[in-house]
């Protein structure tokens, strides 16, 4: 091991300070902003007042192999909190999903929602934390799930071989994007495959894709003038006309989304300005007359995206 200088020592202890400091935001819900839902709400009950809508036949769920399931309930052993296994081919995220505590009095968005931003599984302090569930999710099975499902992931920088969610930003290739149209959510009660419609840079004020469905949205929208999509059909046009690429996969707003949602250093100047932007990479469920066994899918660039920076 080489010897450093107390000088290099001092250096680099400024330096990780000082990307401490620029990583500080928040790489879950909205930067910190907790004004969702009304304390003490749930997705199941927002999804009860939900206006009726043309929907998909039910789907059997299908059962996770006997690997994949010893691998999850190895983890539910150790934490109660994880709800389910996520797997991102050639990315090397392949770990275990946790969800904070479940709603009621008190419940504050920081300390409760994003528990686990900055907590390991054993819920010890960890500056890179976990994979975790927006706290407005369900994760089940397919048809119990959510209609948005927003799983989070920190992002130290822009580089796609830095660790956590910094390697979703690989889907900025369009050979890598191609070569990897899936990603994979396996609960104990199902395994799930989804196919990705949208990889795409944002701000989260301009896209509020973090609300599990359309009653959570249509009730923030009355509560914040600032959000101006009011329908998942409109959050799924919005996530195209952002897309780096154009997917030739057709989705509405009767299939279940998942988003993995991390955090990005490339707009804005400052602190504040830049807590506001994220990446995403966007699937739907595979439908019931669909197989995953094409090992490509078929884009092209989206030449007049709507930038990051564009209401």
């Amino acid at each position: 091991m080489k010897n450093f200088s107390p000088w290099t020592k001092r250096i680099a202890a400024f330096v990780l300070a000082a990307a401490m400091l620029v990583t500080s935001s928040a790489c879950g819900k909205k930067g910190g902003d907790t004004s969702s839902s009304q304390p003490g709400s749930s997705a199941t009950s927002s999804s009860s007042e939900a206006p009726s809508k043309p929907e998909r036949p039910h789907q059997e769920p299908v059962a996770p192999s006997k690997e994949a399931a010893d691998k999850l309930n190895e983890k539910i052993a150790i934490n109660e909190d994880v709800v389910g296994w996520l797997r991102v081919p050639d990315t090397e995220v392949d770990e275990e999903i946790l969800q904070g505590p479940a709603k009621a009095d008190g419940f504050d968005v920081l300390k409760d929602g994003e528990f686990y931003e900055r907590r390991d599984i054993n819920k010890a302090y960890n500056w890179y934390g976990c994979y975790f569930a927006d706290y407005e999710s369900t994760v089940g099975n397919r048809n119990e799930m959510s209609d948005i499902v927003t799983i989070y992931g920190h992002s130290m920088d822009d580089d796609p071989d830095s660790d956590k969610f910094s390697k979703l930003k690989r889907y900025k290739e369009q050979k890598f994007a191609e070569e990897h149209p899936y990603f994979y959510l396996t609960t104990p009660d199902d395994d799930m495959t989804f196919k990705v419609f949208a990889v795409l840079y944002t701000d989260w004020k301009n896209l509020p894709y973090y609300y599990p469905n359309e009653a959570a949205l249509k009730s923030a929208s009355e509560k914040n003038k600032d959000i101006k999509l009011t329908t998942i059909k409109g959050i799924i046009d919005e996530m195209k006309n952002r897309s780096l690429f154009d997917y030739d996969v057709e989705v509405d707003d009767t299939d279940k989304l998942v988003v993995l949602s991390t955090c990005t250093y490339l707009y804005g100047n400052t602190k504040e300005e830049k807590e506001q932007y994220r990446f995403l990479v966007v699937g739907r469920l595979l439908r019931p007359d669909e197989d995953a066994s094409a090992a490509t899918i078929k884009l092209s660039e989206n030449t007049d995206a709507k930038k990051a920076t564009d209401a």
